[in-house]
């Protein structure tokens, strides 16, 4: 009967493997790893400052494929809309001051966001 449960398998026959431990210091440590996702963190934040809001679409699109989130997904588009915005006045009116005001929004706004979603997008907590 126990034959017929198992069906042919041979439980007496199965073994436990053990595998050797890796030596020291060739695998991450768990703090490491939280310290290297810590400094990711605030490099990815960073990015909308540091490049005065040129490349915030691109840091919510990496929050987006991060967490699967319909506001980063919306935050993306409408920070890359602004970015289209700022290149097509720009084009339009040959350096107009006009062409500032898309460009603000995503640098300002974007990087005052991304430090608020920093811990959320990383999983730091």
């Amino acid at each position: 009967m126990a034959q017929q449960a198992t069906r042919g398998i041979d439980l007496a026959a199965s073994r436990t493997y053990h595998f050797p431990t890796p030596p020291p210091g060739s695998r991450p440590t768990r703090r490491t790893a939280d310290v290297g996702r810590r400094i990711g963190s605030v490099v990815w934040a960073l990015v909308p400052l540091v490049t005065f809001g040129w490349f915030t679409w691109a840091a919510f699109a990496v929050a987006s494929l991060r967490t699967r989130r319909g506001s980063d997904i919306a935050a993306m588009v409408v920070y890359f809309l602004c970015f289209v915005a700022t290149v097509v006045i720009a084009n339009a009116t040959h350096s107009s001051v006009w062409m500032y005001i898309p460009l603000a929004v995503p640098w300002l706004v974007g990087a005052a966001h991304a430090i608020a979603v920093r811990e959320r997008v990383f999983d730091l907590t």
